[in-house]
Formats: structure tokens, sequence, C-alpha cells
């Protein structure tokens, strides 16, 4: 979900906080709790401490409470809290950090792949690490996009890459050398061996390892 989807839904909860209804209360409390635990799990993750210390204040909220009503209330305040949190954080522009945070490990490990593949000095080796470093580099460009440009959908990479350059995120000289390594990106996942050695794919993984380094921390 994009950051202004996340922040609208996040706003439309805040306001059902402000609403009573005296004749069902379990029914927007229970609207409440679900709709803040999806945007939690969406913007930190669903294993992540914030997600379980949260499930963990509703679990207790019903050892300290009696009645419906005030435990609904109980629930609500706390769903409340957590979603003016989430509000701040999404309008201060952490969900895009937390995203590249994520890909990072993601790409990664694709990377690592990518160079046991590669050690060997097999020409069969040479190609499947090829494969990974062309796959890494062309999801490193498009969640550069998404995250820091704002692109939508799955444009041409080349057009991508000219959105990243006007919004100022590359720049020369590291803009020419991703802009060169379309071909490289081309060529493995086409399967154009012969215009791929052991040095284009070090090259290539090196290049995507510094994307990651500078602006997926």
């Amino acid at each position: 979900m994009q950051p202004h989807a996340l922040l609208s839904r996040v706003r439309e909860l805040l306001a059902k906080t402000e609403k009573a209804d005296p004749h069902s209360p379990g029914v927007l409390s229970n609207e409440l709790l679900q709709g803040t635990v999806s945007l939690m799990v969406s913007l930190y993750g669903e294993k992540s401490e914030r997600v379980e210390a949260f499930n963990r204040s509703i679990d207790r909220a019903g050892d300290f409470t009696y009645g419906i009503h005030t435990h609904d209330d109980a629930v609500k305040s706390l769903c409340q809290g957590a979603l003016l949190n989430l509000r701040a954080e999404l309008e201060g522009g952490l969900l895009g950090s937390l995203q590249l945070s994520f890909a990072a490990s993601e790409l990664s490990d694709f990377l690592q792949l990518a160079k046991l593949a590669l050690d060997p000095g097999t020409d069969g080796g040479k190609n499947v690490a090829a494969v990974l470093t062309a796959a890494a580099f062309e999801d490193t460009i498009r969640r550069m996009g998404e995250t820091l440009a704002g692109v939508q959908g799955r444009p041409d990479l080349e057009w991508i890459i000219g959105t990243l350059k006007t919004a100022g995120v590359l720049k020369a000289p590291l803009l020419g050398q991703v802009l060169a390594h379309l071909k490289f990106r081309n060529y493995a996942l086409h399967a154009d061996w012969l215009d791929i050695d052991k040095v284009s794919v070090e090259t290539a993984w090196q290049l995507v390892q510094g994307l990651l380094l500078q602006y997926f921390q």
C-alpha cells in the first residue's frame, strides 16, 4: 500500500475513534482493532516488536476491565494511541525508509546467492550469478523509483532512472553507471551469455551493493 493510501486509512480510523455507538460498541472497537493491526503489519511487518507489543497490550486490556463497554473503551484508547503514532510517522516519511530497509534484506540475499554461484569460476556459475545480479539490479531500481520518486506501476527501467534523475536521487557519476548497466540487465535476462563475462558480473554486483548501502539503510 502506498504512503498516501496508508495515511488516508489512518485518518479514517482516527475519525472513527471520536464516534461512539452505545447500541453496538463492540462493532466499532472490532473495526478499529482490525484496521489498526492491519496498518501496523503493513508498516512494520507481521513479526515486528511493535505489532507484538500492541497485541500484548490488547490482550491485557481484558484483564483489567469489566463489562463490554469498559473493555471496548480500553481497546479504542489503545487503537487511538497507535493510530496517532502511525500518522506522525507516515507524515514524517518513515514508511519509505522502512520499505527500503525491508527491501535491502531481500536484495542482499540475492547478492549473496550470486556471489556463491560466481565463486567457483565456472561458466554455469557465472550465468546463474548474472541472472541473480540482474534481477537484484532491476528490483533495486524499481524500489528506488517507487519509494524515492513516487513511480507507479512497472514502466521501463530507463524511464524510472530518468525520474530518479529528475527527483535528484541519482546524480553523476552514479547515474552514468546505472544507465550503463541497463545493457547488462538485458543480456542476463535474455541469456546472451557471450556478452557477459565474470568481470561484468562482479562490476554489476558491486554497483547493486553500493546502491543498497547508499539508499536502503
